[in-house]
């Protein structure tokens, strides 16, 4: 399956036997969605995920003199076709051997990727900065956007790439929720902690600080965490700064809500919408150490996570947005009467970010700091957002 996926703008419609899905239900799937397109602080807000979910408002390119050098790390190019091509492949070039000769982490990271068969290109993409796919082997870049973004975005989508090759999955669905929730975040977050190993590296020992300002400006909980952690800002990485930028990725909460968003509820959606009864299983089960020890290596392929391998059962790292409950609850129901599939029973294991007792209260509270109006908030409004890893 890609890692790529269109969503729409449909909203969930039941049928006789879920008529109890109430005007309250649609209202806190309503603006749990919403709130993605309203967490903003100025252009530069929620520009960047290579994954899923920040919109593509990052800097843009400007013309840029690129050398005409053979790539350090032998991946495969590909520019655009026509007159194109040729500057597009010096350009990616140039993101490939800034990290080949100062960033220890990302070249080990790109060298795997090369190993696995992948190939870097550009393609024109309207929101997201760039994806990796595990079926075609793509790495692709989103061109219009700034250098410093893309090498930043080059890192992610690589150690996609390199947890891929790992024996990564790449469906959703398979696992039941709890271990669903835990597998997709920790590649997520450990895509961003190689994020900010490489930018830093391509700091300190470069003297280049635009691809770390791009990152340190679009994920500053993660950057935060990472400096933080660090002994001294020029400090070579170390593991406790592995940890706190995988750590910080969990902070940030309308991150956590936009990917339970993509990765659970649209997979939930698009199965009801399904003519078909095949429904997806959720009944694998994976563990924190397997995970950690499968996703989360330093440049020396050590596991940073070794002395913690259970990190990712904190109940607030698997803590869920009330409209995931709700659509998750939706979902189950309807698989059961489709197939007598019973629910998933780790769904009432999970923690809920809000107090559903008196969500009611706590959301119009948050449509109020976002200036929504009123409970019968029009449905989610973003259309075609590519949804990559």
């Amino acid at each position: 399956m890609s890692s790529k996926i269109s969503l729409n703008n449909q909203v969930l419609k039941g049928g006789e036997k879920i008529s109890e899905i109430d005007e309250k239900t649609i209202y806190i799937l309503s603006i749990s969605l919403y709130s993605l397109l309203v967490i903003t602080s100025g252009n530069k807000a929620m520009e960047r995920t290579s994954s899923v979910l920040k919109k593509a408002y990052g800097p843009k390119n400007t013309s840029v003199n690129y050398p005409n050098e053979a790539p350090l790390i032998d991946i495969q190019i590909q520019g655009r076709k026509g007159k194109r091509r040729y500057n597009d492949e010096k350009r990616l070039t140039s993101f490939i051997n800034t990290i080949a000769r100062h960033s220890p982490f990302g070249r080990a990271v790109l060298e795997d990727a090369a190993k696995d068969g992948y190939t870097l290109i550009f393609e024109n993409q309207k929101d997201s900065c760039g994806f990796c796919d595990k079926e075609s082997r793509i790495i692709a870049l989103n061109p219009a956007l700034s250098d410093e973004l893309l090498t930043a975005t080059l890192a992610h989508e690589s150690r996609h790439a390199q947890q891929f090759a790992r024996g990564a999955e790449d469906a959703f669905g398979v696992f039941n929720l709890r271990s669903e929730l835990m597998y997709t975040r920790a590649m997520e977050a450990d895509a961003e902690t190689a994020a900010a190993a490489t930018c830093h590296e391509i700091r300190i020992n470069s003297g280049n600080a635009g691809p770390w300002k791009e990152f340190s400006e679009d994920s500053v909980e993660i950057a935060a965490d990472f400096v933080r952690a660090a002994p001294s800002a020029d400090s070579p990485v170390t593991d406790k700064m592995l940890q706190g930028a995988f750590n910080g990725w969990y902070r940030d909460i309308p991150m956590m809500t936009a990917y339970e968003d993509g990765y659970v509820v649209d997979t939930m959606k698009f199965a009801m919408r399904n003519t078909k009864d095949e429904m997806p299983p959720y009944d694998k089960t994976a563990e924190s150490g397997e995970i950690v020890n499968m996703f989360c290596s330093n440049a020396a392929g050590k596991c940073y996570w070794a002395e913690n391998p259970d990190v990712l059962n904190d109940k607030d790292k698997l803590s869920i947005d009330p409209a995931t409950y709700h659509a998750a609850k939706l979902f189950f129901k309807v698989r059961e009467m489709k197939t007598g599939v019973k629910p998933d029973p780790t769904l009432e294991t999970l923690k809920v970010r809000f107090d559903l007792e008196n969500s009611d209260q706590q959301l119009k509270q948050s449509a109020q700091a976002f200036s929504i109006k009123g409970p019968k908030l029009n449905p989610r409004v973003i259309t075609n957002l590519a949804h990559v890893r």
